[in-house]
């Protein structure tokens, strides 16, 4: 008997996901086929793809059916980039919700997408290749967006905030140059990796609502209170409130 090593076992294991990849993705093409009404009020698409003309087609459905809640993330076998050409096919003016995991948007896209699509309230990009520069506006208060969340989207490095209906904001990365001109509504912030920038915003005296991941809790408190924009500090982790000194509270 021909001994099995692990390397053609591997090979064996590669063949039949693969085979089971095309099957369920085969799946996906029909139902959606056979889906013959109008609208939808939404389409999810969570799972590893290998051929990117399937994942064009279901963009293309999406933007044809004018759904209002869009997920995709078709794991790291492609580098996709959103195609702007898709979206122009109709005017996507439906798109209330955009969440996006390792998926590219180029600068273009991003605009297309705040100007046209002007219902758009949820925008969420994990894991996401993005321009250096995010420039998060739209002329005017036609602008709708109410959650915006960053994460893992390590080419940025400056991001510009002219939203005046943002509600609440999620940044997890390294540093960041930040520029929040107009978010008079902002009210709810979640920060992980880097957030001593954020801390001395502006905005934060509005904050109802503050989550820090870090791994210290002793570290996270001591940003805080050196941002001289506390008076007193209430944590899960604490029995008792942190009263912070007169000399460091906020103005």
């Amino acid at each position: 008997m021909k001994k099995i090593t692990g390397r053609s076992l591997q090979m064996a294991m590669e063949i039949m996901y693969d085979a089971e990849r095309q099957t369920y993705t085969n799946w996906i093409n029909e139902l959606l086929a056979s889906l013959k009404s109008s609208s939808l009020r939404g389409l999810k698409v969570w799972f590893p793809v290998k051929n990117v003309s399937d994942v064009d087609n279901w963009i293309q459905f999406a933007v044809c059916k004018k759904v209002r809640m869009l997920k995709l993330y078709f794991g790291r076998a492609i580098d996709y980039v959103l195609p702007l050409e898709l979206f122009k096919v109709e005017r996507f003016d439906s798109l209330c919700v955009l969440r996006m995991k390792s998926i590219s948007v180029t600068e273009e896209m991003l605009e297309y997408l705040l100007c046209t699509c002007l219902l758009l309230e949820t925008l969420s990009l994990v894991d996401s290749e993005v321009s250096k520069t995010m420039k998060v506006s739209v002329s005017g208060s036609s602008l709708k967006l109410e959650c915006l969340e960053l994460v893992r989207c390590l080419e940025l490095t400056k991001v510009e905030i002219f939203a005046e209906k943002l509600v609440s904001f999620k940044y997890y990365g390294p540093n960041l140059e930040t520029e929040f001109k107009i978010v008079s509504s902002l009210v709810e912030a979640s920060f992980g990796g880097s957030f001593m920038e954020f801390v001395r915003e502006s905005f934060m005296l509005q904050i109802k609502v503050l989550k820090l991941d870090v791994n210290s809790f002793e570290v996270s408190v001591k940003v805080l209170i050196s941002s001289e924009r506390t008076c007193l500090l209430v944590s899960a982790e604490n029995e008792y409130a942190i009263i912070v000194s007169p000399s460091q509270h906020g103005k």
